[in-house]
């Protein structure tokens, strides 16, 4: 006869046969050890049970049960779930790449299925999915969403505390590297870039994290240094107007307040100073010039604005007075 329902526990079971004999019920009694499912089904060696994940995806490994023929893993964020990963049947194979894991540091429900005398018996794990944040490195300096103060810019980074090297690009578009790729920069924290634009425009700039074999990014903005907006424009005398006589006082604007310097040179040819050299004048707007002809010919005027270590001018021009 064929007994169901028997335990699956590895316990002692107990047997009784009854036999007729001479009109009477005689026993014989039996012992045996029920199956132990346990025993048949594969085990998860790795990653340990109970850890947090080094990724988005992770390799899972088992020991084989001694009574299965096959095996099967799910991933889910509920117990008994796939919502992350179905493998489907695996044959006797004892490891499967899980791939499309959460990067958010939530519990992950992980099952593994055996196939153990036709029945599909299962080990149930959780595991704390790999947690990106605070693992990248975040861009400190320039502030992000600020102006640049000229076309060269350094920038630094806090280390990652899962980030084991950095790259960072530099474009006029979002992910992009028109302006600057670096390459891998090892476990450095800093990269200075030239030849940004000074046009006002949107610089984009992300940072890559290298965490857990993959790269990582963080994402900012910034506005391009603007050169004519950072330039001191002359005020007084009105540029192109007839001067008089060999002195004039020239005045200027700050310009939006970046420039940490100013200097005015007067001559009698574009960019000269065959008149008059002021030399660094500090933050001063002003400054009276004496030495001026006075014959009705065109005198230039070159004001400078020392912006970010760099001078930039913008010219002018002027008629001798009598």
């Amino acid at each position: 006869m064929t007994v169901n329902s028997l335990p699956v526990d590895g316990s002692t079971i107990y047997v009784r046969l009854y036999s007729l004999v001479n009109n009477q019920w005689q026993p014989l009694d039996f012992t045996y050890t029920a199956f132990n499912a346990n025993g048949g089904k594969g085990v998860i060696t790795s990653p340990a049970p109970g850890s947090t994940l080094t990724g988005s995806s992770e390799m899972f490994s088992w020991s084989a049960g001694s009574g299965a023929t096959a095996y099967w893993l799910d991933a889910g964020s509920t117990a008994g779930g796939n919502q992350y990963y179905q493998s489907g049947n695996l044959g006797n194979t004892l490891t499967t790449n899980v791939t499309g894991l959460p990067t958010d540091g939530s519990t992950v429900y992980v099952t593994l299925y055996s196939y153990v005398g036709g029945q599909w018996l299962s080990n149930q794990y959780t595991y704390t999915a790999f947690n990106t944040s605070g693992s990248q490195g975040v861009i400190t300096s320039p502030v992000p969403g600020s102006t640049f103060t000229g076309t060269t810019v350094t920038f630094n980074w806090s280390a990652g505390a899962g980030a084991s090297a950095y790259w960072l690009d530099v474009g006029s578009s979002a992910g992009g590297n028109q302006y600057y790729q670096s390459g891998n920069l090892g476990n450095v924290l800093t990269a200075t870039v030239n030849n940004l634009p000074s046009n006002g425009s949107t610089v984009y700039v992300t940072l890559y994290s290298l965490v857990g074999g993959q790269w990582l990014p963080n994402s900012y903005t910034y506005t391009a240094f603007s050169q004519s907006a950072a330039l001191a424009v002359m005020q007084s005398p009105t540029p192109g107007s007839t001067l008089s006589g060999n002195s004039a006082t020239f005045t200027w604007s700050n310009g939006n307040g970046t420039a940490t310097g100013y200097w005015l040179d007067v001559g009698s040819s574009l960019g000269g100073n065959q008149y008059y050299q002021s030399g660094n004048l500090g933050t001063q707007l002003t400054t009276t010039v004496n030495t001026l002809p006075a014959d009705g010919s065109q005198i230039y005027v070159t004001l400078y604005s020392l912006v970010g270590g760099t001078w930039y001018n913008n010219q002018y021009t002027y008629i001798s007075g009598p």
